[in-house]
């Protein structure tokens, strides 16, 4: 199923009983285990839960299940887990899929995949929190190190401000990644700025980053 998918479906109030998640965008993969479920029940196995699953009466609520790299779980035929779960619901998040594994080989539209975001999505995620042009969305973004769960949280704290959002007060607030910051200074190096480079390695120390790292990259 492609996330495209599983976000209609989801506006629309259709849960199935089955997902498969994985993918790297870990943030948001966790956000969509919340939209199915905002307490979800952790299980370490599939086996662990059999029980709870196969209890039915009318006084049993419908339940969801969380359970992450079961590896027994992937060696077994998707039907039977479908006919085991009943009207619950069940998320497996895996960190790899073998394809090679039972489970993922007669997985059909059951598995989401959650793929980094690209640039113009993230530009889209920042617009969504806070009503900025495409520049500044791109370099919060950015200064963010791309990492969505961060972006989430800068764009809050910009909004709280309360003031108009410049590419200055961005730069101000937002520090950029590590590796970003020591390859501006390089450039800053190449360029002969030596007024630059200096603020920029006392910034670095002051971030706790070690002289060995700055001098690696």
């Amino acid at each position: 199923m492609k996330f495209s998918e599983l976000k209609e479906e989801l506006d629309k109030g259709k849960i199935r009983n089955l997902y498969i998640f994985t993918g790297p965008e870990k943030e948001v993969l966790n956000k969509y285990i919340k939209r199915i479920n905002p307490n979800p029940s952790r299980a370490k196995d599939f086996d662990g839960i059999i029980p709870r699953l196969t209890t039915r009466n009318l006084f049993t609520p419908k339940q969801t299940f969380v359970i992450e790299d079961d590896k027994h779980a992937s060696e077994m035929d998707i039907k039977d887990i479908v006919k085991t779960i009943g009207n619950n619901t069940v998320i497996f998040v895996y960190k790899d899929i073998d394809k090679r594994k039972k489970l993922f080989k007669s997985a059909k539209d059951e598995i989401v995949v959650f793929e980094k975001f690209s640039s113009n999505q993230l530009i889209w995620y920042v617009q969504k929190i806070i009503d900025v042009p495409d520049h500044i969305a791109e370099l919060i973004a950015r200064y963010s190190g791309e990492d969505v769960a961060r972006i989430e949280n800068e764009c809050h704290k910009l909004k709280l401000l309360g003031k108009e959002i410049t590419e200055e007060l961005v730069k101000d607030l937002i520090h950029p990644p590590v590796e970003d910051r020591i390859f501006d200074m390089i450039d800053f190096v190449a360029k002969k700025k030596k007024d630059e480079v200096f603020k920029l390695y006392y910034d670095l120390i002051e971030l706790k980053t070690s002289p060995i790292q700055i001098i690696a990259l």
